[in-house]
């Protein structure tokens, strides 16, 4: 009788704008259901529970069967896809009565399922072992297009990197191959870890009885923020370890047997998801009211907010899934050596049987997905293109502007070059006259000083002038033949008259092409300096000679001198722009000269070697300019 009152209500809909109450049977009571009854005939039921009340006395007269579905864990929104289809009526409607259990740390999905206590389970991609055991399992459909599993750790300083885990305590649950995976990739041996059995339970990662736990980003993270506790996530994803996450699977056998059922259930299942994930408030009420013991809403929303970005419904259709991304996973499962079979997938992935429409959906899914990727490859593409093009437009502003600001240094530099030197040659011709006329000794001692002290003060702009040319312009060596053997000879007699205590070993035979201006400038600045820093008496020499280097004839200049030290001298150093020795104050220097000489050397395609040799006295330091482009002829040629 409450049927028929119902199909008659239907007559009238095209005629009236109503509330109207509805009485069906609810067990030995009667149940009055409001809807609003519009006029273009369409029935607004007021909530979900009222829902699957009507669609329940709607398939009064059909049989249903039972089946139960196993979860992986306790009751969340995890699963709530499976909830919502539970109670819309998509399982009524297809003739179901799904018994949703939930799990708890003794029980494994797949035992249930294998064993027949459950047609149906959620599992993840640990199927894959399963069946490389032995185990008939067939995946249906994929929910979780990222997998959930992280590495979460204590957030103090002992642990900055994945790497730090060395020798750590790590609670990891069973069937979490992407992390194990993931520690592999990293470079971490399993066995240089302390893997601990898992106790499900946060508090004892705050209390410090481990270092990490395996756990999903949904839900442990809003524990630990809850208690106020700094924590470090990693997940596998880092290393381009990207597993599905949660899946719907049953059994061959399940398949061969009610192949019906299971196209049914699937559908059913997907379409669950589909609203739970576009209706997240109202499944949420739902959890909460029948499945929710111990949750809060906040943790709800929470794990519903983390996995918009799990699902990625959208983008991809919920349970989609692409064989070539099953290839992948196999392949880093044989990486840990759990899968050996080559045709593990044979069987594995399920073939709806949807007929061509359903084959033509599955693969334009695929084929989707991959367009997909190729415009989110091409759209960063272009976004770094776009970036580049700006990083470079501020590069070549900088260079511009860091030219300018050089040419106006050097600019500043030769001006106040040449205003410093008309007064100090003023001075030096100054002093050269007064010397001229007979002149007390300790007078004529003070006019010298005041000419050293002009030489030096030029010699400090010269150097100046030319260091600044050489940043601003690469020297342009005017190569020429010059026999070396006279041209260091004349340099020594200019430059060492006031050490008579050196030694020079040159061939007369030898030739070089090189600039003779920048060679004396660099060989006179090795020499001086040998001067300035050896220990009064003590001997300086001089050596040339031809090598062969890589079938190329070089020759060596090495200037070598003693150098007081108790510490081993850092020569790296020592050729740095505006480097002065350490303790050497005394001695005049603008820390100049060694740098000009590397560039100088760059200049002709030379190099600089340097080696301090201690000896009982200190350091004997020797430095070597490697020339090359070097010529021999007789000495009478």
């Amino acid at each position: 009788m409450p049927i028929i009152l119902f199909f008659i209500s239907f007559l009238f809909l095209p005629l009236v704008s109503a509330q109207a109450v509805i009485s069906v049977p609810n067990n030995n009571d009667l149940l009055l259901l409001t809807a609003d009854i519009n006029k273009q005939g369409s029935l607004a039921v007021d909530n979900i529970v009222s829902r699957k009340v009507l669609a329940h006395h709607l398939s009064i007269g059909f049989s249903q069967e039972k089946i139960v579905l196993q979860l992986k864990w306790k009751h969340a929104f995890q699963f709530a896809g499976y909830y919502a289809a539970q109670e819309l009526g998509y399982y009524n409607d297809a003739g179901l009565d799904v018994d949703i259990r939930a799990a708890s740390p003794r029980i494994n999905p797949v035992e249930e399922v294998v064993n027949g206590r459950a047609q149906y389970g959620v599992g993840n991609s640990s199927l894959l072992v399963d069946r490389q055991n032995g185990k008939p399992v067939v995946v249906l459909n994929v929910v979780f297009q990222h997998s959930s599993a992280i590495l979460i750790t204590r957030g103090d300083k002992q642990i900055g990197s994945i790497k730090d885990l060395i020798g750590k305590r790590v609670m990891i649950e069973p069937n979490s191959s992407e992390l194990l995976a993931y520690l592999k990739k990293m470079g971490i041996p399993l066995e240089q870890i302390q893997i601990i059995d898992h106790s499900y339970d946060v508090s004892d990662l705050i209390q410090g009885n481990v270092d990490a736990i395996s756990a999903y980003s949904s839900n442990e993270p809003y524990l630990l923020n809850q208690q106020g506790f700094f924590f470090k996530e990693f997940t596998p994803r880092e290393a381009g370890i990207d597993f599905y996450g949660d899946n719907l699977f049953t059994t061959e056998d399940q398949i061969n047997s009610n192949p019906e059922q299971v196209e049914a259930f699937r559908a059913a299942s997907m379409k669950g998801w589909s609203y739970a994930m576009e209706h997240q408030d109202e499944v949420i009420d739902l959890i909460l009211k029948k499945y929710g013991e111990g949750l809060e809403r906040r943790q709800l929303l929470f794990e519903a907010q983390m996995m918009n970005n799990l699902l990625v419904n959208n983008l991809i259709e919920v349970g989609h899934m692409n064989p070539e991304r099953w290839r992948r996973i196999v392949a880093a499962y044989k990486t840990l050596g759990q899968i050996q079979n080559d045709n593990i997938l044979n069987g594995f992935i399920y073939k709806s049987h949807g007929g061509l429409l359903g084959t033509f959906k599955a693969n334009f899914l695929i084929l989707l997905e991959y367009l997909v990727g190729v415009f989110l490859l091409m759209a960063f593409l272009i976004y770094r293109n776009h970036q580049l093009r700006i990083l470079n437009q501020k590069i070549e502003k900088m260079v511009i502007r860091e030219k300018q600001q050089r040419q106006n240094q050097s600019t500043f530099l030769t001006m106040v070059t040449h205003e410093f030197r008309t007064p100090l040659a003023e001075i030096d011709s100054a002093i050269q006259m007064i010397n001229l006329s007979a002149v007390d000794s300790s007078i004529a001692q003070r006019h010298h000083q005041i000419q050293l002290s002009v030489a030096h003060l030029n010699e400090l702009l010269e150097n100046t002038l030319a260091a600044e040319r050489i940043d601003n312009e690469p020297l342009q060596p005017e190569l020429k033949l010059i026999s070396l053997a006279p041209f260091i000879e004349s340099l020594l007699q200019r430059v060492m008259p006031s050490h008579g205590h050196y030694h020079s070993d040159i061939p007369s035979h030898l030739l070089a092409t090189l600039d003779p201006h920048l060679f004396y400038m660099a060989l006179s600045t090795l020499v001086v300096n040998a001067v300035k820093y050896s220990p009064k008496d003590s001997e300086i020499s001089l050596q040339v000679e031809t090598i062969s280097e890589q079938a190329h004839n070089s020759t060596l200049v090495t200037v070598s001198n003693h150098y007081i030290s108790s510490d081993k001298p850092d020569l790296s150093k020592w050729f740095e722009k505006y480097f002065r020795m350490p303790n050497q104050s005394n001695i005049k220097g603008f820390g100049l000269g060694l740098y000009l000489v590397t560039k100088i050397v760059d200049a002709h395609h030379g190099q600089i070697r340097s080696q301090a040799i201690a000896t009982d006295k200190g350091w004997k330091i020797s430095i070597s300019l490697l020339l090359p482009v070097i010529s021999s002829i007789k000495a009478e040629s």
